[in-house]
Order: C-alpha cells, then structure tokens, then sequence
C-alpha cells in the first residue's frame, strides 16, 4: 500500500478539483504543502479516497486546512466516515471549509448487511424531522440503523446547531 497517497489537481473553470487519494498519515504533510502553494482561489476537495486517518495525518490536515480555507474558498465533497467521524471528535478539522457532502454507514442488526449512503448538503434542510436516520436494508428488508448521531453530524458539518 502507498502510505503517501498522492493528490490529484484539475482546474475547471476556475475551479480547482481536488481529489485525495490514500491515507492521511505523517506522510501527507509534503502534499498538502505542495497543493497549498499551488491551487488558486476556488478549491472543491473530494475525500472519498482517503482511506485511512491517523493521529499525524490529522493533525497535518488541521493546520493545512485552517490556512488554506482562511485564503481561499473551500468546498468539501464525499467526506468519508473516518473522515466525519474527526468531525465529530474534534474541534477545527474543517477549518472555513464549507461540506456538501459525507458518507455515514448504516448497519442491518438482523443479516448483518452494511452500506454507505451519501448525504448531500446541498439539497438537505437540517430539520430533524427530514433526516432520516434509517435505510431499508438491500440484504433482508429490514431497517437499517446509523450508530452515529446523523443530526449532530449534519450541524458539525454546517456550523448550524442540532434540532
């Protein structure tokens, strides 16, 4: 496995697309650096393959990403759970950056079955009574459940209080 990874650039429109690939470990400091000096001022980030999350790699992306979101306009796209779940456990992981989307997983307790749904920001109101919480399982039929908070997480990741 490459424990660096490698970050993927193509601006469109004016936009830079940003895409990560592999963990975020001690290695990832040098490729946030690189993508700091060279992106412009419109960035969209997509998370959805970055593997794995260590105590290291954390702490590269917090410094990394409260710089880079305080020059720029961030977007994040696909954040992963690993990546939500830092979210949730810490304070300044987004730095400025704006989520329109993350993946939360969900779990069939009676086949065992689990699947990954995107949330998209974007498109969702944050009102507790649209957010749901539980998926039909494609295994048995029955529900499926999320062991994480989904409301807290949608209001970690848009600044906005929990209902």
């Amino acid at each position: 496995m490459n424990q660096k990874g490698f970050i993927e650039v193509t601006r469109i429109n004016g936009v830079d697309q940003v895409r990560i690939n592999g963990p975020l470990t001690a290695m990832t400091g040098t490729l946030l650096l690189e993508l700091f000096e060279k992106a412009g001022p419109h960035c969209v980030i997509n998370m959805k393959n970055v593997s794995y999350i260590d105590s290291f790699g954390i702490r590269h992306w917090m410094s990394f990403i409260k710089r880079f979101s305080a020059t720029r306009q961030v977007k994040l796209e696909e954040c992963t759970l690993d990546f939500s779940l830092q979210v949730l456990l810490l304070n300044g992981v987004l730095g400025q950056a704006k989520v329109n989307s993350f993946y939360a997983t969900f779990f069939c307790n009676k086949c065992s079955h689990e699947e990954s749904h995107l949330y998209d920001l974007t498109k969702l109101s944050t009102t507790s009574g649209e957010i749901d919480a539980t998926r039909v399982c494609s295994g048995c039929g029955d529900l499926m459940h999320n062991h994480d908070d989904i409301g807290l997480l949608i209001s970690r990741m848009t600044g906005k209080q929990a209902s």
